[in-house]
């Protein structure tokens, strides 16, 4: 016995359950003659109940037509806060030493170029000590070039010893250079070396502005020329970086508006705007890098690396939709309750409203007639603003309304069997 099989004799013991109405049992046995043939158009016919105007009332019951209404259409992706490159940093020293004072505390604020910590070094006083002795050297080389070159001018030495004070001259004031571009690289000033001044330590500072995120040193330990001291995150420029699969990327444009929403945050939500699509694709997970910017973000506690998700949106068009609350779901499958050729029985009836209030109609003798509900199949797509579009209106005609309160309280009464013997209207 297949699962479609046991779904029917389910329901046909279900419908044995709630109705007691004539030919109930006939169409029960129907039913049982159509789970052998897999029939399945038998069971929405069955699914056909009245209820008394007080259980409507009791309800809160409102009806209405399906409506043309704009939805946008989005589609869900995961991803993570993300930082510019130009928005991080990674502070090292180009010079090994040990950390004599550090300024900061993980979290802390700090200005483009304000000390963070500082180094002292032997390598240090030495630096300064060869630029101080190639400065002197320069100056005697100079002069000794100077006067070669004269000299050979004039055919009076020989053009060796020129060469050799010009080869001499040249190096040391190579050398020179490159010293000052090292002590430059340390902040350290040659118009002070030049007045005697020696610097005992460097100071490192922050090349951005931003928070200290992690601090990998502590006092007294030593920094490896290159190493990490410490990272600066400017999170005033947070951006999402979203995964977007193969099958979705042809969705995606730049400008498209986004909402994400954040975990970490009481599932808050903010919103975003696309401003680059990856060129490359994951081949291990098949999805493209997609960069949004955040739309005036002016908080300050966003944190790169968090876990997001997002709703991309597509875009609007007008589709037939219904309010979510008016789809009720049974398992895989999604239903909506109609009342069938409502309009012809309006016109029939002396007394007739929409049924926003808990009245039935009324025959031409005043008395009350009970409304027939229908359980019908439906697929649903996209949804939005409370609403959600119905796929196929194929069994929903134009003149029949639709539960669109209250369903999930008619569901429950068809799975108790409490419409059983209600065919007959109260006042």
């Amino acid at each position: 016995m297949n699962k479609r099989h046991i779904k029917l004799i389910y329901l046909a013991s279900l419908i044995l359950g709630i109705c007691f109405a004539p030919g109930c049992k006939e169409k029960v046995e129907e039913l049982e003659v159509a789970s052998h043939e897999h029939v399945d158009s038998v069971l929405l016919k069955t699914d056909v109940f009245q209820i008394t105007s007080k259980q409507f009332k009791a309800a809160g019951i409102e009806l209405d037509y399906v409506q043309k209404t704009e939805l946008s259409e989005t589609f869900e992706v995961t991803g993570e806060l993300d930082l510019p490159p130009q928005n991080f940093a990674e502070v090292s020293t180009p010079i090994g030493g040990i950390i004599k004072s550090i300024n900061v505390i993980e979290g802390d604020y700090v200005n483009k170029g304000q000390k963070v910590m500082d180094l002292s070094t032997p390598d240090l006083i030495r630096l300064q000590e060869d630029y101080l002795t190639s400065r002197s050297s320069l100056e005697y080389l100079e002069k000794d070039y100077l006067r070669q070159k004269e000299l050979n001018a004039e055919n009076v030495s020989s053009g060796k010893s020129y060469q050799e004070a010009k080869s001499k001259y040249q190096i040391e004031k190579a050398r020179i250079e490159s010293l000052k571009s090292q002590l430059s690289l340390l902040s350290i000033s040659t118009e002070n070396l030049h007045n005697g001044i020696i610097v005992q330590s460097i100071s490192i500072r922050s090349p951005i502005k931003g928070y200290i995120g992690h601090v990998h040193v502590g006092i007294g330990s030593y920094a490896e020329p290159n190493n990490i001291l410490f990272d600066v995150i400017d999170n005033t420029h947070i951006t999402v970086h979203l995964d977007v699969f193969e099958e979705d990327l042809n969705k995606i444009k730049v400008g498209q508006k986004i909402s994400v929403n954040l975990p970490n945050q009481d599932n808050r939500q903010i919103e975003g705007k696309i401003y680059n699509i990856g060129k490359a694709m994951d081949m291990e997970s098949k999805s493209v890098a997609v960069h949004a910017e955040i739309v005036n973000n002016k908080t300050k506690e966003l944190l790169p690396g968090t876990f997001v998700t997002a709703l991309v949106n597509v875009g609007g068009q007008f589709v037939d939709a219904l309010p979510e609350a008016a789809v009720v779901r049974a398992g895989e499958n999604e239903y909506v309750f109609i009342v069938a050729d409502l309009k012809k029985l309006a016109e029939d009836s002396i007394q007739f409203k929409k049924f926003t209030e808990p009245h039935f109609v009324r025959d031409a003798n005043g008395n009350l007639i009970p409304l027939t509900f229908e359980l019908i199949e439906v697929k649903t797509k996209a949804s939005g603003r409370g609403l959600v579009e119905i796929d196929d209106l194929a069994r929903i005609a134009d003149s029949s309304q639709v539960v669109v309160k209250g369903a999930y309280y008619l569901l429950s009464q068809l799975k108790s069997g409490e419409t059983a013997g209600c065919c007959a209207p109260e006042e």
